[in-house]
């Protein structure tokens, strides 16, 4: 499980992106912000490019964080990839929500997929990146968290979410040398 947690972490920094907290208050009618998961996910980026691990570690998701070993750890571990994004020259140079965010509802839980596409540029070459973030609450609580969507699938969310829809098709992820 360490594994996956890495992967995820990892897969998470290599997007661009990571979960932070949406600030909303939980009702029927405000769960499905589209505005505000959209804001969220601009600020993941702004927080990974700005080099900002603290930040970060707000956006992860509790069962990440654990995974990695514990807030502390997680921030070492995003301080350290940032570190090396930053030797590399990393830099974002487009980024758009490709389609609008897919609520999902379970007896426990809210679900969220934000589908994005971005263009990143290292060492003189670009990288086009079609992925998603994938945003949970319980229905009591009032913020989401993130998880990095390219690594999650229908054989694994339920490690995390054992009460994830088992009919959702995950939307298609890819990385594409331009």
């Amino acid at each position: 499980m360490r594994f996956l947690g890495t992967a995820l972490l990892l897969g998470l920094m290599v997007s661009a992106y990571a979960g932070r907290p949406v600030v909303a208050e939980d009702s029927k009618a405000d769960w499905k912000d589209t505005d505000q998961v959209q804001k969220d996910v601009r600020e993941m980026i702004t927080a990974t490019y700005g080099g900002e691990p603290e930040e970060l570690l707000k956006f992860t998701h509790p069962k990440v964080v654990a995974l990695m070993g514990g807030p502390e750890q997680t921030k070492k571990t995003l301080k350290l990839i940032l570190g090396k994004f930053k030797e590399m020259g990393m830099k974002l140079d487009e980024f758009k929500f490709s389609a609008d965010p897919i609520f999902l509802e379970t007896e426990q839980s809210h679900f969220v997929i934000v589908p994005t596409n971005s263009i990143m540029s290292m060492g003189g070459k670009k990288v086009e990146s079609q992925n998603y973030q994938f945003g949970q609450k319980s229905k009591s609580d009032k913020t989401w968290k993130y998880i990095e969507g390219s690594r999650l699938n229908q054989d694994n969310v339920r490690q995390f979410f054992p009460d994830f829809p088992k009919d959702f098709e995950f939307p298609k992820t890819k990385r594409d040398l331009l």
